[in-house]
């Protein structure tokens, strides 16, 4: 049986689909709710979403160009691969109300779930990878993901609230 490694190089990858999926869930989540706030601060966390994207890619370079054959690049796909599909499910995310209330409330947990997952992911990678440049690279997205989650719980207690 074929170990499949568990390095930076594969947890970049798999942060980069995470990150772009996140994008896209909040920019479509933007689109559907009728609260004027959440759809702002849904179209915020989109872009800190992309920023976040960018950082990813930027440490991907470095470690590809520092070590070459740091990773399989088959075995990178089959476990980004893996990770999507946990983290992604192809189900509907969210699903329209009359009131567009229930639709919010969705969107809100599904976007801690969402963010949940990738503190995760980046806690995991932190604790994982000796370098310091790309632990607290994966730290600093951790604490920039604690911010999202933050935000968006107190966004779904406040809504709760008003219901």
């Amino acid at each position: 049986m074929v170990e499949t490694r568990f390095d930076a190089l594969t947890v970049l990858e798999i942060g980069k689909e995470v990150e772009r999926r996140g994008q896209a869930f909040y920019q479509e989540a933007a689109k559907i709710v009728a609260d004027n706030k959440v759809k702002n601060m849904f179209l915020v966390l989109a872009d800190d979403e992309a920023k976040h994207l960018q950082i990813l890619e930027t440490m991907g370079k470095r470690l590809q160009e520092a070590f070459p054959a740091f990773s399989a690049e088959e075995d990178v796909n089959k476990l980004a691969t893996r990770f999507k599909e946990v983290l992604f499910p192809d189900e509907p995310v969210i699903k329209m109300s009359a009131t567009g209330k229930t639709s919010e409330i969705q969107a809100l947990e599904r976007g801690i779930q969402l963010e949940e997952e990738s503190i995760k992911l980046y806690e995991g990678a932190a604790e994982r990878d000796p370098s310091p440049g790309t632990g607290n690279a994966f730290r600093r997205l951790v604490m920039e993901e604690r911010i999202h989650w933050y935000i968006l719980t107190r966004r779904l207690d406040l809504l709760k609230f008003r219901t």
